[in-house]
């Protein structure tokens, strides 16, 4: 036994556009706040290196390679004498390291004050 059901109707006609009551979507600009959010790659691979001389923190000037390093580097070293390490630490953690960050005194210099980072994969 087989039955067949069909069924003939016309769609709904369409809902009529109000065009004097129109809505707006964006009432304003957006407010736009600057962050340190680095968003990792799910997927890295190979095998790189990269260094940063002279590290100034929060008034240097640095390329993206350098946020990328940050964010994908699984063992950062920091080349440094005195405090300076911790606050290339503190640095490096607001803006997304998230790997072992290793401490390498300066040891051929006194008076250097220079920062070195060193970053790999």
């Amino acid at each position: 036994m087989i039955i067949f059901l069909s069924g003939c109707s016309s769609p709904p006609p369409p809902t009529p556009i109000e065009w004097d009551n129109t809505q707006s979507l964006n009432a304003s600009i957006p407010e736009w706040r600057e962050n340190n959010l680095v968003i990792p790659s799910d997927i890295v691979s190979g095998r790189w290196m990269k260094i940063l001389n002279n590290f100034k923190g929060d008034e240097g000037n640095y390329d993206i390679s350098v946020y990328y390093a940050i964010a994908h580097s699984p063992v950062i070293v920091v080349h440094t004498s005195g405090s300076s390490f911790f606050k290339a630490k503190a640095w490096l953690r607001k803006h997304g390291a998230k790997g072992v960050i290793q401490y390498q005194p300066v040891t051929d210099c006194m008076l250097c004050t220079n920062t070195s980072i060193y970053f790999s994969r």
